[in-house]
């Protein structure tokens, strides 16, 4: 007997497979995602032992048996999150519904390339006779709605049918579900839950158990893992990493166990100059996960950044400088000739500068002064700075910040605007220009975009 799974998005089941474990789809799900019934799971356990029942136990064998029958597979074992942080987990494997709906249109025109030359498909009926001439660029999204159709297969239109059968081939090619689910997620109201319901291929001995199934799945997948595996981040400083990490848990829950910091708790300052050398490293030994080095916004991270710019690297090898931050274009600084307020962005702005003006401001109510120091002779801009004093009492009160906020914030409310850009800044970095297989180039796609859906 044949074993499925099942993936609805809502009460409309989307898609489904037999006889093989959803590894891709299993990627965008988290062990905080998975739901289970430890009743069913048991009773399940037992009834697949085969003999562990003894005659004394016909009575516990007779109430399994009664517990699965009823349950029906309903709710006992399976992942379920949200669309919008299913979409934007997949937007960071590359999986966006522009670049998967390319592709896919792509794949259709290649399947019709012989057969159906021009810019349309003809249909016929039963008898041959042309019923309906439909642009190609209807085809994919005509067959996914006919796929997702709860009505029987056969009481579809001829035309539908047919377009149908395009992703009937596109499902069954060995296509990653990925780039399907993308579309099929694309309109979708951001609330509605998608799952991936598991129980037939647990009964059927698939999973040996359900602990930590979505990582088993990125195993077996590590050919991918430039896609689904975790984004190694690396920062100047361990503080930096935890800054930066909290920051994430706060802004976007729902995908920062996607990130992995690079040495966090061994406690080291590493600088500028040293995230170069572990990214031209990791370049170097060909590390497949997508590696992001984090730069601070000011003249040894701008040096840093040339540098990097100097040599080629692959394209899951990058960084980012801090973002600008606007209260830095006008900030108390001293130096040689005096107090005064200049513009610190590119020259003194780090991580304590991206949590807000107030967590800046010491106990006299005054911001922290950027102290100068020599300048950066190859771009010609001075290196600035928070004394060790003062920086160590921002980021006291940086941690307090992030230790008592909330994921259920106001992102107007400061100081979250600054706090949002710098994980934007992040997500941007780290979000790749295409997924692993995806045949078309960047400059495809960005042609494609004023013809795409809006």
């Amino acid at each position: 007997m044949s074993s499925k799974w099942w993936l609805h998005r809502g009460a409309t089941q989307i898609q489904w497979q037999r006889n093989e474990e959803p590894l891709e789809l299993l990627t965008i799900f988290t062990e905080a995602d998975k739901y289970t019934d430890d009743a069913w799971l048991q009773a399940i356990d037992r009834l697949e032992g085969y003999g562990r029942y003894s005659p004394e136990d016909e009575e516990q064998q007779r109430l399994d048996e009664i517990l699965v029958e009823e349950s029906n597979g309903k709710d006992v074992l399976g992942y379920r999150a949200r669309v919008s942080r299913i979409r934007a987990r997949l937007a960071l494997m590359g999986f966006t519904a522009n670049a998967c709906r390319h592709e896919l249109s792509l794949a259709i025109d290649e399947m019709l390339a012989d057969d159906e030359p021009g810019d349309t498909l003809e249909v016929a009926d039963k008898d041959g006779e042309a019923v309906e001439t439909i642009p190609r660029s209807e085809i994919l999204d005509r067959g996914l709605a006919a796929w997702e159709n709860e009505k029987p297969y056969r009481s579809l239109g001829p035309v539908d049918r047919k377009c149908a059968t395009y992703i009937d081939i596109l499902m069954d090619s060995g296509f990653d579900r990925r780039t399907i689910l993308a579309l099929q997620l694309e309109s979708a109201p951001a609330d509605v839950e998608v799952c991936l319901d598991l129980h037939d291929l647990y009964s059927a001995g698939y999973f040996n158990s359900v602990e930590n199934i979505t990582q088993l799945a990125a195993d077996e997948l590590a050919v991918s893992v430039s896609s689904g595996g975790p984004i190694v981040v690396v920062t100047e400083g361990v503080t930096d990493a935890r800054f930066l990490q909290r920051a994430l848990e706060l802004v976007v829950p729902h995908v920062s166990h996607m990130f992995r910091f690079f040495d966090k708790d061994a406690g080291a300052e590493m600088g500028a100059a040293q995230v170069v050398r572990t990214l031209r490293s990791f370049a170097a030994a060909g590390v497949t996960n997508r590696v992001v080095g984090v730069l601070d916004n000011d003249a040894a991270g701008l040096v840093a950044a040339k540098n990097l710019d100097a040599k080629v690297r692959p394209a899951n090898n990058r960084y980012f400088l801090l973002p600008d931050v606007p209260y830095g274009a006008n900030y108390p600084t001293y130096g040689p000739n005096g107090d005064s307020d200049l513009n610190v962005n590119g020259r003194a702005v780090s991580i304590e500068f991206q949590f807000g003006l107030e967590q800046l401001r010491l106990a006299s109510g005054d911001p922290a002064r950027v102290e100068w120091s020599g300048r950066e002779a190859s771009i010609g801009v001075y290196q600035g700075s928070l004394p060790k004093k003062d920086k160590d009492a921002v980021q006291k009160k940086i941690r307090d910040f992030l230790a008592n906020a909330s994921p259920d914030h106001d992102p107007e409310a400061e100081p979250w605007p600054a706090v949002h850009a710098l994980v934007n800044r992040l997500l941007e970095a780290a979000t790749p220009e295409s997924f692993p297989g995806q045949s078309f180039t960047k400059d495809d796609l960005n042609s494609s975009k004023s013809n795409s859906r809006p």
